[in-house]
């Protein structure tokens, strides 16, 4: 009967996505690919247009795996450093930074385009689709301003 279950640990290890992994205070650290990262923090960050330090810094300690968070509130973070580190991540897991989703001189996406599930405005007139989505590829910024 065992067999008969549905083993979502073996499917998720078997399509896991590359982690990022980083270097910074003489240790190798790894951030989970946004597919991979908790739906909670993934529509955190969907929520958000841009994002300050205080925003990243938030973030970080709970996408490292445990045995890493410890050391991570030890080291320190240069807002120049973390900034880029969060690009980098950015980039990595496919989100594009640094475009508005309505810059008009930006170049096409090389992803798929994903099937509309949904009108393009809503009831009250807004553009704004009211579901969340899965992976948001424009308009997020990293700044260093709070």
């Amino acid at each position: 009967m065992a067999d008969d279950v549905f083993d979502l640990d073996a499917v998720y290890a078997a399509e896991r996505a590359t982690p990022f992994e980083f270097r910074w205070a003489g240790r190798t650290w790894e951030l989970p690919h946004m597919e991979d990262a908790d739906i909670e923090i993934v529509l955190e960050i969907q929520q958000k247009d841009e994002f300050s330090i205080d925003d990243i810094l938030a973030l970080f300690p709970r996408m490292l795996p445990e045995g890493q968070r410890e050391a991570w509130q030890r080291v320190q973070k240069p807002s120049r450093a973390l900034t880029r580190l969060f690009s980098q991540w950015l980039d990595h897991s496919g989100v594009s930074v640094g475009e508005s989703s309505g810059s008009g001189d930006s170049s096409e996406s090389t992803e798929p385009k994903s099937a509309q599930t949904s009108n393009a405005s809503t009831e009250s007139g807004s553009a704004k689709p009211s579901h969340p989505r899965a992976k948001k590829t424009a308009g997020r910024r990293a700044n260093s301003s709070t």
